[in-house]
């Protein structure tokens, strides 16, 4: 048989399952936008400097905030309260790093909650009760603390270690000075007491407010984001292109396999988002994130999926 007849007869066999695989996806997904009592479920998007709220099962995108060039403003990162009712954000000027919150349907009704005008401020997440903020980044103290070897709080400031700003005091606390490279804005734990972050050697933490300390969850892993019911911790791992999501209780009890690189043709992509990685929606019964789907891979534009936690069930966003 003629080789080059069979390898377009290989081609279109391809070519036939991906367009196969995708009109599944969007049907399940119209499926899911017409039932679901999500339709309201918002995630917050940057594009450049410039703030957003999409709702992903209507498909629909509302700008919140813009850089404004007269003032050279950076958006640098931003987080919704549990509530929905407000967002911090971070502002980075020549003047420095500036904590703001703002009403989300009035981006002129905001607050100032704390400059760091000698610091840098990003990776900021609010926590489920609403009284607190975490933050990475470097916060020069007011007054050197005595220095204690056994107690990281009066070590001089690192850059990327993990801060809380209590909203109450006004106050803001250091709590874990080494190279803290990622918090997700769904990091926290239900109960607001505990972190889960990622350190420079590409390993997770826990942080516990009541001990304060950092305990190993898992080695060579990313991405952790925790479900808003405190039952899951989610997370990535495995080689560049090639990982898989979990999911594992914050006990360590049970772990499944979440979302599978599913083939050559569709690879597990990080979420471009505001929110971290991979979103868990309000009642953790689904996730966003996003995946390239086609032959030709690291495409400009990856497509969003949502998948039913319960039933591993995907639903590709048209």
């Amino acid at each position: 048989m003629n080789k080059k007849y069979i390898l377009l007869k290989v081609a279109l066999i391809v070519l036939l399952y991906v367009a196969v695989v995708n009109v599944i996806s969007l049907y399940n997904y119209n499926k899911l936008s017409a039932s679901s009592a999500l339709k309201n479920w918002k995630i917050l998007e940057r594009s450049g400097s410039d703030i957003s709220f999409y709702l992903p099962l209507q498909n629909k995108r509302y700008a919140i905030l813009k850089m404004d060039p007269k003032k050279e403003v950076l958006i640098r990162a931003a987080s919704f309260s549990y509530s929905l009712s407000k967002i911090a954000y971070v502002s980075n000027t020549r003047k420095g790093f500036y904590v703001y919150a703002v009403n989300p349907t009035d981006a002129t009704d905001r607050k100032l909650l704390f400059p760091n005008p000698k610091g840098y401020v990003e990776k900021l997440t609010w926590s489920p009760d609403g009284k607190k903020i975490a933050f990475v980044g470097k916060v020069e103290p007011k007054e050197e603390p005595e220095f204690d070897k056994n107690d990281p709080t009066t070590w001089t400031p690192r850059y990327n270690s993990l801060y809380s700003y209590d909203m109450d005091t006004k106050s803001i606390q250091l709590l874990v000075n080494e190279g803290v490279r990622e918090i997700s804005n769904q990091c926290w734990s239900l109960d607001s007491k505990k972190i889960v972050y990622e350190n420079i050697k590409g390993n997770i933490y826990i942080y516990d407010f009541d001990l304060n300390t950092s305990d190993l969850f898992i080695e060579k892993a990313d991405c952790a984001t925790w479900s808003p019911n405190g039952k899951w911790i989610a997370y990535a791992q495995g080689k560049v292109k090639e990982e898989n999501y979990f999911i594992m209780s914050p006990d360590k009890t049970q772990k499944e396999l979440l979302i599978k690189r599913a083939n050559l043709w569709q690879n597990i992509r990080l979420i471009r988002s505001v929110m971290g990685y991979l979103i868990w929606s309000p009642d953790s019964q689904y996730v966003y994130y996003d995946r390239d789907v086609g032959i030709i891979l690291d495409a400009e534009q990856p497509r969003p999926f949502i998948m039913n936690v319960a039933t591993r069930k995907e639903y590709a966003i048209k």
